[in-house]
């Protein structure tokens, strides 16, 4: 594939150009210089009757290095070719020469096609560029950076920073608008407030998982439940609907995986023979073992609450015990919430639950409200129960129906739409009810405008007495 600026001289002269002359002019230092000189034949095409001499004698007199004439000329074409917008041209015309001609030089090597969107490339490369004596006016100019040899693209910079999502074979600024400044900002900014699972299955796409992200910051004011919100996203994802976009139906190519580089880990307190809590195993889960080391399974929300361990508790986010060696499969399924509500156990009560969904796993769809649900009702068993007793029934599942299980995988997928004071309703009905009043909202969706208000309303028809003989099951429920 032809570099953007050979692309140019075959557009500009074509034919006109035998093959020494079009060699003389792209063998060049500068690519900012070669473009200057095509400008210049393309200006004054009808006067030039041998563009091949007039090409190989400007090239013989073109200085080791441009000047700011041969700037505004390369910038003039690639105005005129629609390659620059007015904001990349501003930028271009508000640096130093030097600077403004290493940037242009960068683009003009790059193969055609490769950047979607030259203007942007053009920003960031002058943002990438240290500033130097020549950006400071006043001080002397001591020299300048070597530009690359044409059709060879500089090295990449090597940015300092603790988490990145940089997609394998496209340049970052094709992918999110302002590189990889913005794409770390989004990362920091919401890693905290998304649990494990979602984290991990959002990794798991390929560069739609930026286009989540960015969605997911322009309505933050709006989503209640940032990990509800990116795992429907990640399911629209895979369905062949892109964020952001109307849903055409068809499947969506997947590209090159991402890799994020690894979170510092906390103190040192792991299970005999090693191995993080939240990393799902390479064999199960190979797209997610390649994107995560088990120090990166640790969140900056877990590592905040690893500073203080109750002796008493399960305290499995800060001090795993021996009691839970061989747990290590069925605990990596879980969410920061569920853990949280194994923390908040004895040691005993905990391991009672892991063991409980690890004989129950085949036939659990959610084991993180699995566990929440079971972590409830042991909060709610009397004290006293001896071990004994409790090792007897360690076969039996703990007392939470399908119902149960049902009702909060249907509300965690419409979480995002309800506050916690619809939440809290849901949950003082029986999980049967509750569940029917979700379904009916998830069908009518589109025409309800307050989803928490509406299941409010619905509950409290839910609770009303029931009416009189041979009146209706339920009291008419308000339009919402």
């Amino acid at each position: 594939m032809p570099t953007i600026l050979e692309s140019l001289v075959g557009t500009y002269l074509g034919a006109n150009l035998d093959e020494k002359a079009s060699s003389s002019l792209l063998a060049l230092p500068s690519p900012v210089t070669a473009l200057s000189i095509l400008n210049k034949v393309a200006s004054n095409q009808d006067e030039v009757r041998n563009m091949s001499a007039f090409v190989s004698t400007a090239v013989r007199n073109a200085l080791p290095t441009p000047g700011k004439q041969e700037l505004e000329s390369a910038i003039a074409l690639m105005e005129q070719a629609r390659q620059l917008d007015e904001k990349a041209i501003r930028e271009l015309q508000q640096k130093s020469t030097q600077v403004a001609c290493n940037a242009l030089g960068v683009l003009l090597q790059q193969t055609e096609g490769s950047v979607r969107n030259p203007s942007a490339y053009v920003c960031r490369n002058l943002q990438n560029d240290r500033r130097g004596p020549e950006d400071h006016p006043g001080l002397p100019y001591q020299g300048h950076t070597a530009i690359p040899p044409p059709r060879a693209a500089p090295p990449p910079p090597a940015p300092a920073f603790t988490g990145g999502l940089i997609p394998a074979a496209r340049p970052l600024v094709e992918i999110s608008p302002g590189g990889l400044e913005v794409l770390d900002g989004l990362l920091a900014k919401w890693r905290p407030s998304i649990d494990q699972q979602a984290w991990q299955s959002l990794m798991a796409l390929d560069s739609m998982a930026v286009d989540i992200l960015q969605e997911l910051d322009q309505k933050a004011d709006q989503i209640r439940s940032p990990s509800a919100y990116v795992q429907r996203a990640v399911g629209n994802a895979k369905a062949g609907h892109t964020p952001g976009r109307a849903r055409s139906g068809h499947a969506h190519v997947p590209m090159a995986p991402m890799t994020i580089p690894a979170a510092p880990p906390p103190p040192s307190h792991g299970f005999p023979g090693g191995g993080g809590l939240g990393l799902a195993p390479h064999d199960e889960a190979p797209e997610v073992g390649n994107l995560f080391s088990e120090q990166a399974s640790w969140s900056p929300s877990a590592f905040s609450r690893a500073s203080n361990g109750d002796p008493g508790k399960a305290n499995l986010i800060s001090q795993p015990s021996e009691a839970f060696y061989g747990c290590e499969d069925v605990l990596r399924l879980l969410d920061e919430d569920a853990m949280r509500a194994l923390d908040n156990l004895s040691e005993e009560a905990a391991r009672k639950i892991v063991l409980q969904l690890s004989d129950q796993r085949s036939k659990v769809n959610n084991p993180s409200a699995y566990v929440m649900k079971a972590a409830r009702n042991a909060q709610q068993d009397p004290p006293g129960a001896s071990r004994l007793a409790m090792q007897e029934n360690i076969s039996q599942p703990p007392p939470m129906d399908g119902d149960g299980i049902e009702l909060e995988e249907e509300i965690g997928q419409l979480s995002a739409l309800l506050d916690e004071k619809a939440m809290s309703a849901l949950h003082e009905l029986p999980p049967s009810s509750a569940v029917h009043i979700v379904r009916k909202l998830r069908m009518q969706e589109a025409q309800v405008t307050n989803a928490s208000a509406w299941v409010c309303k619905a509950v409290g028809n839910m609770k009303r007495p029931p009416p009189a003989a041979g009146g209706p099951e339920f009291a008419k429920r308000a339009r919402v």
